[in-house]
């Protein structure tokens, strides 16, 4: 959902920004239905992009941003502003070495792929979560809903796993410095210490 659904102009070049929109919403609202917290990473588009794909590249972004708001299980992670240098209403700019050199230019390089995981990593930080190295994330396509082979829709599910692509859990919950052993025991050492000082 999103960059491809508005670069090809899904259904019409004028509706495909809220069209991705009310794909999304369907997604994250499947989500919350099931008690998960919804991570939506907003759209960086592409090099080539009309001013008309912008404009709808903005209705999907801003939407997903209003979406949001106010919801405490739908958090926002915002790729673009990682990746791009400029932003107007006729272009899209990536920062030099960000994006493979391809054409059109979609897809991070080995520069922009660091930015974007550290960025991403703080963003998994400030909920409470330890992010994962590649080796040590546990691997999730063991799991049938995320095998696939063109990104079929088995039922009960909005897709699964295209090919080549792999899925892999990004971190776990943060452990606390002390175990609850050691906090009542601390607890304990300074009542004690407290009833000597009186």
């Amino acid at each position: 959902m999103g960059v491809n659904d508005i670069a090809q102009q899904y259904p019409s070049a004028s509706t495909s920004g809220a069209t991705a929109l009310a794909n999304f919403k369907t997604a994250i609202d499947a989500a919350r239905t099931k008690g998960f917290e919804a991570w939506v990473v907003l759209d960086a588009g592409a090099n080539n992009m009309s001013s008309a794909q912008i404009a709808q590249l903005d209705i999907l972004n801003q939407g997903l941003r209003d979406y949001a708001t106010g919801k405490k299980i739908v958090s926002i992670f915002d790729l673009a502003t990682v990746l791009w240098d400029t932003k107007t209403s006729s272009a899209i700019t990536f920062e030099s070495g960000y994006v493979a050199p391809e054409t059109p230019q979609v897809h991070e390089a080995e520069e922009g792929a660091y930015y974007a995981g550290k960025a991403f990593a703080a963003f998994l930080l400030a909920r409470g979560l330890t992010p994962l190295s590649r080796t040590d994330g546990m691997p999730l396509s063991v799991n049938p809903t995320f095998v696939g082979n063109v990104g079929i829709k088995p039922t009960g599910i909005t897709g699964d796993l295209a090919t080549s692509w792999a899925a892999r859990a990004v971190a776990r919950p943060r452990q606390s410095e002390r175990s609850p052993t050691t906090s009542r025991c601390s607890t304990s050492r300074s009542r004690r210490l407290a009833s000597r000082l009186a």
